[in-house]
């Protein structure tokens, strides 16, 4: 795509977005939930997986057709039509809110991952994906559009990317902050474990089960995995080019969420945060002292 997109006309585009948008649309496994009960059913003694085989292919099918969108964007995005950027926007935004219901849910997550190795079918890891490559390609539009816009774009660009950028920070500072207490309750149960070693239990309640919370952290960690470089390399990143007007324009919003990412573990992201924060800082102190 990397090669043939730039040889493409506006018009050849056009044609080419509109079947993409066509595609998103079909292959979206709106049925996925449901076939995972299905798979998991009393009437399902036999093990038959090809429904969720089919619905877990789609996955890879949106993920093939988000990841051409982002190859193509670099050189391409001039060529598109202010159209044909809603139209895609539209359609991952749909594929993004799809995927991200589905991995916030843990027990979804968990019974996904069990189908998904009971049937050896291998395309679990294409959910998690799924997810983040559809936010990291919404964004890099929203951006170009900020950065360079089109004749005809909404005047709500700005104020929908601004609250896009919110909501996917406070979300990783909240993964983080899970990731955080479930590492905790594992440290109390393995400490509880130790403790009770060898002692003969007087109640007839189990000892609590590390596994559940293994599974969730493993999850989880993926998850965060997957999002940093979003946070890092399209978030925090072209936050640093915004002029310093937009930036001030935010900080009231902004600033909360960036002081609590302050506190988060990745490095790089701290670096990028404290940076932006000095920035926000120097301009809400100019602002004090003109008035």
């Amino acid at each position: 795509m990397q090669t043939i997109a730039p040889k493409l006309s506006p018009e050849q585009w056009e044609d080419m977005l509109l079947s993409f948008s066509l595609c998103f649309e079909a292959s979206l496994p709106i049925a996925l939930e449901s076939e995972l009960e299905e798979f998991f059913s009393d009437d399902n003694k036999g093990g038959d997986d090809a429904k969720l085989d089919l619905s877990l292919s789609k996955c890879m099918v949106q993920l093939f057709l988000i990841n051409t969108i982002s190859n193509a964007l670099g050189p391409c995005y001039e060529k598109w039509t202010m159209e044909d950027a809603v139209r895609i926007l539209t359609c991952l935004e749909s594929s993004y809110n799809f995927s991200k219901a589905l991995n916030s849910r843990f027990e979804v997550s968990i019974k996904l991952q069990r189908a998904d190795q009971q049937a050896g079918l291998q395309l679990f890891p294409g959910i998690v994906q799924h997810e983040h490559r559809s936010l990291a390609t919404m964004l890099s539009i929203q951006f170009l559009m900020y950065f360079r816009p089109k004749e005809g774009q909404p005047e709500d660009n700005a104020a929908s990317l601004f609250q896009l950028c919110s909501t996917v920070l406070k979300a990783y500072i909240n993964m983080e902050a899970h990731l955080l207490s479930i590492k905790r309750d594992k440290l109390e149960i393995a400490e509880a474990s130790q403790e009770n070693e060898g002692e003969v239990r007087v109640d007839s309640r189990p000892a609590k089960d590390l596994k559940p919370l293994e599974i969730q952290e493993g999850i989880l960690v993926r998850q965060i995995q997957s999002l940093t470089p979003i946070v890092q390399k399209q978030i925090l990143a072209n936050f640093q080019e915004l002029p310093d007007a937009d930036l001030n324009a935010h900080a009231t919003s902004l600033g909360p969420i960036l002081i609590d990412l302050s506190l988060c573990d990745d490095y790089e992201i701290r670096a990028q945060n404290k940076c932006l924060l000095s920035k926000l800082f120097q301009l809400l102190q100019g602002g004090a002292t003109s008035q």
